[in-house]
């Protein structure tokens, strides 16, 4: 479950008791409960049976949660695109991404601002939402509203980790070193320098083996 300011639409507001939240595919049951929270809710799809959430992953206006059936699904506000369903519209229920032909998802990571990250089976990172700064890694700054796969960098042949953060994402590559990307104003990317890198995968300066799951807002953190 999720809570928190309600303004962007990324989490389940309370509405009346005799109300139901739902879509063409879930149904949220119940749709209200106490401020002070304690209540369960199920999220149940109405057209596909036998899906549970795995991941989840919040930002400030949107949350993806990564299903068994290898598949994403978001919900929140979409004025980038970062939903991944190839429309704009706010979601107020679990929507599923798009996700491209013969792939499933493995991880999941939503931006802190308007841009979603995923992991394929097939090792490569799938970006989508505001491209601002590049944080999409596709070597411009225009927005995406479908994951789109990002070209792997010389010496990889897949990607192991991924943590999209605040306009900036990190990734573990296969060869045990870490690629960053995305906006660099306080030297987040960790390649010596505070420049933007929005047109190509930045290698970061030092190596590590484990990439910290507590990845700050604007700078990050790492186990050696």
């Amino acid at each position: 479950m999720s809570w928190g300011g309600g303004s962007a639409n990324s989490l389940t507001q309370p509405t009346p008791a005799h109300a139901d939240e739902t879509s063409a595919n879930f149904r949220l049951n119940p749709s209200s409960g106490p401020a002070a929270g304690g209540t369960n809710v199920t999220i149940t799809p109405s057209s596909i049976s036998g899906i549970k959430f795995t991941t989840i992953s919040s930002g400030y206006s949107h949350t993806l949660a990564l299903g068994d059936d290898g598949n994403a699904y978001a919900w929140g506000q979409n004025v980038h695109g970062q939903i991944g369903d190839n429309t704009v519209t706010t979601r107020l229920t679990p929507t599923r991404v798009i996700t491209p032909a013969n792939i499933k998802f493995t991880q999941i990571s939503a931006g802190s601002v308007d841009h979603s990250t995923a992991l394929g089976t097939d090792g490569y990172i799938y970006t989508w939402g505001w491209n601002d700064r590049g944080r999409l890694g596709l070597g411009d700054t225009t927005d995406r509203i479908v994951p789109t796969k990002i070209p792997l960098p010389a010496g990889v042949n897949r990607f192991l980790q991924i943590k999209a953060s605040n306009r900036f994402v990190i990734a573990l590559g296969d060869n045990g070193k870490v690629y960053a990307w995305g906006m660099n104003r306080s030297g987040q990317l960790g390649v010596g320098t505070s420049t933007t890198a929005q047109h190509q995968h930045w290698l970061l300066a030092f190596p590590i083996r484990l990439i910290s799951s507590a990845s700050a807002q604007e700078h990050n953190s790492a186990y050696h």
